[in-house]
């Protein structure tokens, strides 16, 4: 072989190797954990981003989530020139601990007992394995269905020093899951990179025994005698109101909702937020779902004589996932995103995205986020971008201002 035929022979070799792996398929995860306001937002979200964003064909887009209604995932095949394969995981457990796994910490307000993968790593959280979920189904998607993983983007729908909230009842509420202490304090975010793409609508729900043709709307001193366990009956509010015992459903201190609701609603006044479960009138819920749930099962009483009140992200499925459960006004305003941006309705928060591990889809998918025509038609009437606000809050305490 002469020597010029042997430097053709090695350089074709090498644009071949090149080529093979510039054209190779690869797996990319994006994995967000944290705020369960935002779940159903980022569910709706994932499919969309796949395909508009990293070309990833419709037919080839399946999601799967678990069961109780936690743990998410949408994966999309043959993505892009490369066909790459693409997993964007979301989980819900609470806004503390989406900020507390960034930081690569176990939350230290955790009182019996650790997150489940701390012992792989701190910045590690229970997630949906692809390969133990059925795409295209929730009934058939238990806990088992979850492995480790590390989280990419903690999401929070409150500033870290909006915590400072406290609570003691079971996990899940009338459904019991064990007892849980909750001391969570404010939380250094310092020096941790993030993106604030939407705002996050919360509202008030009550159980159908209440009467949705009679009760449709919340005052806020109603709210807040409900709440600091002021209010024990329904018709202390007068006799238009049933006389029925008021269920007072929150979420576990560490929720950003339940921050939210302390920061925006009971405002430190001279009532403050109870902190400990009383089975005949308050129950306190790890996530939204849980939240909704007991509403939507009137906390384990008789419609007849109880009524359950409770309050989530606005957006949430009242009638198909949650059939006796009905969205109430808040101050005589729903919680659209028309009232929302025009500074009718202040019951919101501006949403935390803590960029954890440089993860290379941050930034496309924050930019994608922000943009109002690719929010999803699920929720168009509720969520709106930070840059579609005419007003805005200075703090998550801060009564909203034109801006």
């Amino acid at each position: 072989m002469s020597k010029r035929f042997l430097q053709i022979f090695i350089v074709c070799i090498a644009v071949f190797a090149f080529a093979s792996v510039s054209m190779a398929q690869s797996t990319y995860e994006v994995n967000i954990y944290g705020a369960s306001a935002q779940y159903l937002f980022w569910h709706d979200m994932a499919d969309d981003y796949l395909v508009n964003v990293q070309g990833c064909p419709i037919a080839n887009i399946s999601q799967a989530e678990t069961s109780d209604g936690k743990h998410g995932i949408t994966r999309g095949t043959n993505c892009g020139t490369n066909g790459d394969t693409w997993h964007i995981r979301y989980s819900s457990m609470a806004s503390f601990d989406g900020i507390y796994a960034c930081k690569g910490q176990v939350p230290p307000a955790e009182v019996g007992g650790q997150p489940t993968c701390s012992s792989v790593g701190p910045q590690y959280r229970s997630m949906a394995d692809p390969n133990k979920v059925t795409f295209g189904s929730s009934a058939n998607n238990p806990s088992t269905s979850l492995s480790c993983y590390l989280v990419d983007i903690g999401a929070s729908d409150v500033a870290g020093d909006t915590f400072g909230q406290i609570s003691h009842g079971q996990k899940k509420g009338h459904l019991g899951g064990g007892w849980v202490d909750r001391n969570v304090q404010a939380i250094d975010t310092t020096g941790m990179t993030y993106a604030r793409p939407v705002v996050v609508p919360f509202g008030f729900f009550a159980n159908t025994s209440l009467d949705p043709n009679v009760v449709t709307n919340l005052t806020r001193l109603q709210a807040v005698l409900i709440y600091s366990v002021n209010a024990l009956t329904w018709d202390q509010f007068g006799t238009s109101y049933p006389a029925k015992d008021i269920i007072a459903c929150l979420r576990h201190a560490g929720s950003g909702t339940h921050a939210t609701l302390d920061a925006v609603i009971m405002r430190n006044d001279t009532w403050p937020l109870a902190t400990y479960e009383d089975a005949g009138y308050v129950w306190f819920n790890d996530g939204s779902s849980d939240m909704m749930r007991c509403v939507d099962q009137n906390g384990g009483n008789s419609a007849d004589s109880a009524a359950a009140i409770g309050y989530a992200d606005a957006d949430q499925l009242v009638g198909s996932s949650y059939a006796n459960v009905y969205a109430l006004d808040y101050q005589g305003a729903s919680p659209s995103k028309s009232n929302i941006t025009n500074g009718v309705y202040d019951f919101w928060s501006t949403q935390w995205c803590y960029n954890c591990t440089s993860n290379s889809a941050f930034n496309s998918l924050m930019s994608y986020a922000s943009n109002p025509a690719n929010l999803p038609a699920s929720k168009a009437a509720y969520w709106a971008t930070a840059n579609e606000m005419k007003v805005e809050k200075t703090n998550d305490r801060a009564y909203p201002k034109f801006i």
